[in-house]
């Protein structure tokens, strides 16, 4: 009998198995539940009552566990940290407040939440417009507002910076509009300044010319994923027919959830070249003027404005929020690599000293566990994770392996690094040991700090694994600062001890 038909046999058994059991299940929970319907007859109904309460309880906080458990994480927008539900302006800046206490430098984050207060006490919506490069942002901008003076070059990309225009609709709300650089189509998302206005806005207008490529497909997911009123606007609709702005229209619903989302056609003016050729054939290139016919995005926006104006303000604000913590989460990640940096600079030097004091063999060894398992402690409480002494202690066994085939590499590079510095072997024979420890302790703390940072938990192989590889990165530049570090220290040491003698002789004296 084949592997395959063996394989099958056992399934089929496991079924037959599983089946029975299941039937036989059943029927014993019935017995049960008929057993307790006759008792519960006889019984009070408050009794009834609070039996099935409870079992219905019962169920519903299982279902609830297990929905938690199964459910999955809710994906953050375009990088920006998921916000709890309930977070408000006031709990923002309490998070704000938190992070300075802790010497995160929030100045970014707190200017954008106090931009965000000083538009909601102004009462001004505002409208942003993204889109490809020369898709017609501007000349839409110039339809809508044909006193404003936005740049419009036919050759594209005339929008390098962000431009503001003040637009009274016919509802009689005045909006800001924000003339955004064209999308960036080598990158296919949008750019930071792109993304930073469109949460800051309480609408997004998206232009296209017709069907979108693959780049503008995922700067428009990126949108749509702003949950916020978004609109897309078909340019230059007398290209095509209705059946194919139809096509069009099928097409971007096949690869974007555009439910909720309005699809006009529209022209937005401005001009286009065209080739006209004579009774002679002489082809002559000329620019000829497009009509404008914007009815149907007006249309679109006045649904959205006849809107909850609470409604409004809060989608713009917690979309803001994620923009406010996107810039803390940024200043902490600074925070944190720069405060692990030095960590692992303090501890590498006191590996370097550690080794240097060393007076027999072996104790080298002991000290730098001991100053091994500080570090590690350390970097774990700066980055706000939990460090199990079994956890610590598996790394440094998982490290240890790791530097028995590149000790003898590092020594001798440690050596060629201390060449640089004449006399040092007169002071002591163990400079060599004490770069190589030093190299040792910052391979160490850097692949731990890059772990923390990247996995948000501490994991021992992984951590290990990170060290082999920097192990041997660099090791000449890195041996010759932490020779000179070595040196210095032997050096201040000699200096002191001098001193020292140099009093116990004045006083003897």
């Amino acid at each position: 009998m084949s592997l395959e038909k063996k394989l099958r046999t056992l399934i089929a058994l496991a079924m037959v198995v599983l089946a029975v059991v299941g039937v036989a299940a059943v029927l014993y929970l019935t017995d049960i539940l008929l057993a307790v319907s006759a008792h519960l007859a006889e019984a009070p109904a408050i009794l009834r009552f609070l039996y099935w309460g409870a079992i219905l309880a019962g169920i519903l906080t299982i279902a609830w566990v297990i929905y938690r458990l199964l459910r999955p994480a809710r994906e953050s927008v375009s990088g920006q940290p998921v916000l709890p539900d309930e977070i408000d302006e006031a709990g923002m800046a309490d998070r704000l407040d938190r992070a300075e206490a802790s010497g995160i430098d929030v100045a970014d984050a707190r200017a954008e939440l106090e931009r965000l207060a000083l538009g909601n006490a102004a009462g001004t919506l505002t409208l942003a417009m993204v889109g490809n490069i020369s898709a017609g942002k501007s000349s839409l901008i110039r339809a809508l507002i044909p006193d404003a003076n936005p740049l419009v070059d036919v050759s594209g990309g005339s929008t390098r910076s962000v431009n503001r225009y003040r637009w009274q609709a016919d509802s009689g709300d005045m909006l800001e509009l924000v003339d955004l650089p064209g999308l960036s189509e080598a990158a296919g998302t949008l750019e930071q300044i792109t993304l930073d206005e469109a949460l800051r806005s309480h609408f997004v207008v998206f232009v296209c010319e017709g069907d979108l490529s693959r780049d503008e497909y995922q700067a428009l997911a990126q949108l749509v994923a702003l949950e916020k009123p978004l609109v897309l606007a078909i340019n230059k609709k007398d290209r095509f027919s209705d059946g194919e702005l139809s096509g069009i229209r099928a097409r971007m619903g096949e690869r974007v959830s555009l439910e909720h989302v309005p699809v006009v056609a529209i022209s937005a003016g401005g001009s286009e070249t065209v080739m006209r050729v004579g009774n002679d054939g002489e082809q002559q290139q000329t620019q000829r003027t497009r009509a404008t016919e914007i009815d149907e995005l007006l249309a679109a926006l006045e649904r959205l404005l006849d809107g909850s104006p609470v409604a409004l303000r809060q989608l713009r604000d917690r979309s803001v929020f994620f923009l406010v913590e996107g810039r803390l989460q940024k200043a902490r990640s600074a925070h944190l690599e720069d405060a692990g940096g030095e960590l692992v600079k303090t501890y590498t030097r006191r590996a370097v000293i550690g080794a240097l004091a060393a007076v027999s063999p072996g104790t080298d060894i002991l000290i730098q566990g001991f100053l091994g398992a500080a570090m590690v402690k350390a970097l774990c409480e700066l980055y706000g994770v939990p460090a199990r002494q079994l956890d610590i202690d598996n790394f440094l066994n998982f490290s240890q392996r790791h530097i028995g085939r590149t000790l003898p590499l590092m020594l001798a590079v440690a050596g060629n690094g201390l060449k640089a510095f004449p006399g040092v072997g007169t002071l002591t024979g163990g400079l060599v040991h004490a770069v190589a420890y030093g190299m040792i302790f910052d391979s160490l703390g850097n692949s731990l700090r890059q772990t923390l940072a990247q996995r948000g938990e501490f994991l021992p192989g992984m951590a290990a694994a990170e060290f082999k590889e920097k192990l041997g990165d660099n090791l000449e530049s890195r041996s010759g600062a932490l020779a000179k570090m070595a040196v210095e220290t032997i050096r201040e040491g000699l200096v002191d001890q001098s001193d020292r003698d140099r009093q116990r002789e004045d006083q003897q004296g």
